[in-house]
């Protein structure tokens, strides 16, 4: 069906003068020469920039490393000329021990007749500083400064190679004179070195390599590179590398721009890949190539409508019928039968038109099975289980504005006492923002899962979101972690809604600490955490705005107020009633008025507080006293009935006695964990790996002569506890022991 439709567009090409033909072909020639100039001159350009880029940058490296040395031997002299101002001049051997501390080689007290009055090396107290033109120069500098170092290497008194540096004292009685013999020089050129390499940057991801006089690299911003010859890594010979001028070469098979110069001692490498040289050329093409397109264009329109007036009116009818089909008028017929050409060609028309009717409602049914199969995909990635914890509630509903959204939400437990939750809302709707918030979902959680904190966690998403967003979407989300142990709550704020808690005393109020950017709008953000304390009976209720900003047909907005009043007047502070609530407050205000965005609720209720205790003992007898002690201790706090005290310490008794009598572990872990009216134990040990509960039960009904020995401890331990369990992780056996208070 679309070869008789091209066929109808050809015979009306056909019917047009061969003067629109060339035209179209001479606008087309020169739209493509233009294109190629213009890339060849911003290509020309952007290499002779990353030249003066890769220029620039090894002159400032060579610079820092110089200035660098003077700076840090200049500033030594200058705290020592004060230490000793205070603490008064030193002799010869206090000198010398200050030596290591200062990381210098020599240190000089010169009196203000320039004699040497203490050294570290006694061999140069007494030399006269005015009697040779080296130290005679370093005299008149101090005289016109209070400070001054020498940029070259003269020899000192010792005949050796030395940097010196000088600052006179603050009431001007002479100055301190430091420095550096060679070695030292080198140590702190070298550490300048490999600094530079980790932190110097050139274009988006160019590099530094610094190779010694041998071939090897000793600096490298991968770490794992370094000691390794530089012809094995990057297939360059150091000893055939222009010097101190641009070239281009091929690194591991990418082309790269290159820089390479001696630098005090080494040979400097500056590499930029031709990617990043080339990237402003990469970007401003293709627009200037767009512009250049629609130039074209209008000036083909502009063709189209001077020979409009050349056809006839029936090819202008057929024409017109054959736009709007093209704009998806499918109901549109073409009805010209001014000559059997035009009759054949309108029944051709519609025919293919009826085709493509056809196919169209195929595939439209098509389109919308596969999106209810995306918002199938959607919700299943949406966790549906709430967890049934007794130290907290949470529920959490999404309601999407079309088939599939872009909101979100989550939970999943980031230890054993933290809990993670969020909810987020990615802009714009339909299946590209829900691509997205999947992408974004997967993101915040690994994140978070690493670095616990939730400031951390988006600062890294964002960052990562930034720098691989090509629809440029961005996101708000409300992030939490919640330690049930203590009902401390750290959060970080990303551009989203204010959430609401409603305290146990039916309180309600936002919080409104301040937010952050939003997620994927601006790299380099960092966001900031902060905490709240929850008690028992606090409810927090987070949301996106498809709950403020619902409309109703006045085009009036739910608004802040609505909700808080919603969340205050519920009866029930459960988080599924406030979920419920809120939904059925915001569809009764809407009034049938289709949603105009996603709609997204997350609640949860503190119940009570995690209790647990932990102490590790020795594996000795005296060890099973204490614990039997500690044990005592934390029952007695949590309120336990004296009988169930009485059988812990039974319980304690028979498995800490076998861990330490036969498991031959370091120690043992006593894990204390006081919940809702009852107690659990869990008994850690590294011993032998051994399973009690595989042991088969004693028979008591025989005699203790005839029944086998062992058993006994580990039955009544299950007969006392309402539950035990093994097993064994870490190399570590795991015995856990509940019992309720009831």
């Amino acid at each position: 069906m679309f070869r008789d439709l091209h066929h109808h567009l050809n015979t009306m090409r056909y019917l047009t003068s061969e003067l629109r033909i060339w035209l179209m072909l001479s606008l087309a020639l020169l739209f493509f020469l233009a294109s190629a100039i213009l890339w060849m001159i911003e290509s020309k350009r952007d290499l002779e920039d990353v030249e003066t880029l890769l220029e620039t940058n090894f002159r400032d490296i060579d610079t820092s490393l110089t200035d660098g040395a003077d700076h840090q031997l200049l500033t030594t002299a200058k705290k020592l000329a004060g230490e000793l101002r205070r603490s008064g001049r030193r002799s010869n051997d206090e000198l010398r021990s200050m030596l290591a501390d200062l990381e210098v080689s020599l240190i000089c007290d010169i009196d203000s007749n320039g004699i040497v009055i203490a050294c570290n090396d006694p061999s140069i107290v007494g030399f006269d500083m005015n009697s040779t033109k080296q130290s005679r120069e370093f005299i008149d500098r101090l005289a016109q400064s209070d400070s001054y170092v020498q940029t070259d290497m003269p020899r000192g008194a010792d005949g050796a190679l030395h940097k010196f540096a000088g600052a006179v004292y603050p009431e001007g009685k002479g100055f301190i004179q430091v420095a550096w013999n060679e070695k030292l020089l080198e140590s702190h050129i070298r550490d300048r070195v490999y600094w530079i390499t980790r932190s110097w940057h050139i274009d988006e991801s160019g590099y530094i390599i610094m190779v010694d006089p041998y071939g090897k690299i000793i600096c490298h911003s991968d770490s794992s590179l370094i000691g390794k010859s530089l012809i094995e890594v990057t297939g360059l010979d150091p000893q055939k590398l222009p010097r101190n001028k641009y070239f281009r070469t091929m690194v591991n098979g990418e082309d790269v721009c290159c820089h390479a110069g001696d630098v005090r001692g080494y040979l400097g490498i500056l590499l930029d890949p031709a990617k990043d040289a080339f990237a402003s050329r990469n970007r401003t093409i293709p627009v200037m190539i767009m512009m250049e397109f629609l130039i074209f264009i209008g000036l083909y329109l502009l063709l189209t409508l001077l020979l409009k007036k050349l056809v006839t009116n029936d090819l202008s009818k057929v024409g017109g019928a054959l736009e709007q089909i093209a704009a998806g008028n499918l109901e549109q017929t073409v009805n010209v039968r001014t000559s059997r050409e035009f009759s054949d060609l309108s029944d051709n028309i519609n025919t293919t038109v009826a085709s493509l009717r056809k196919a169209a409602e195929e595939e439209s049914r098509r389109l919308l099975a596969e999106l209810e199969l995306g918002r199938t995909i959607q919700m299943a990635a949406l966790p549906a289980e709430f967890p049934n914890s007794p130290y907290f509630r949470l529920c959490a509903a999404m309601t999407t504005a079309r088939e599939v959204g872009g909101d979100f939400y989550d939970f999943f437990s980031v230890d054993e006492n933290r809990l993670a939750f969020l909810v987020a809302d990615v802009s714009g709707k339909g299946i590209t923002a829900a691509l997205y918030m999947m992408t974004a979902k997967t993101l915040i959680k690994d994140t978070l899962i690493n670095e616990r904190d939730p400031a951390t966690a988006l600062t890294k998403a964002n960052a990562e979101l930034c720098r691989n967003n090509p629809a440029n979407m961005f996101l708000t989300a409300w992030v939490g972690v919640l330690d049930i142990e203590t009902g401390r709550m750290t959060f970080a704020n990303a551009g989203h809604n204010p959430p609401l808690i409603r305290r146990a005393d039916g309180s309600v109020s936002f919080i409104h600490e301040r937010s952050g950017c939003m997620l994927a709008f601006i790299d380099q953000v960092t966001y900031r955490s902060y905490r709240y304390a929850f008690s028992p009976g606090d409810t927090l209720f987070l949301y996106t705005d498809g709950v403020t900003e619902a409309m109703n047909h006045s085009q009036e907005l739910f608004g802040e107020d609505r909700l808080e009043s919603t969340i205050r007047n519920e009866r029930s502070a459960d988080p599924l009633s406030l979920c419920n609530a809120v939904r059925t407050a915001v569809d009764t205000f809407a009034a049938g008025a289709p949603p105009s965005d996603d709609l997204t609720v997350l609640s949860i209720q503190c119940l009570s507080l995690l209790k647990r205790f932990v102490r590790t003992f020795p594996p000795t007898k005296e060890a099973l006293k204490d614990a039997t002690a500690f044990l005592n201790q934390v029952l007695e706090s949590g309120n336990c009935p004296p009988a169930i005290q009485a059988s812990m310490d039974i319980v304690l008794d028979e498995i800490a006695s076998n861990i330490v009598s036969y498991s031959q572990a370091s120690g043992f872990e006593l894990d204390i964990e006081l919940v809702q009216g009852g107690v659990k134990l869990a008994f850690i040990d590294d011993g032998t790996p051994y399973n009690p509960l595989t042991h088969e039960d004693p028979d008591t009904t025989l005699s203790a002569e005839e029944r086998p020995i062992g058993g006994l401890g580990i039955m009544m331990v299950k007969k006392i506890a309402d539950s035990v369990t093994y097993n064994r992780a870490h190399n570590r056996n795991f015995l856990i022991v509940s019992k309720s208070f009831g």
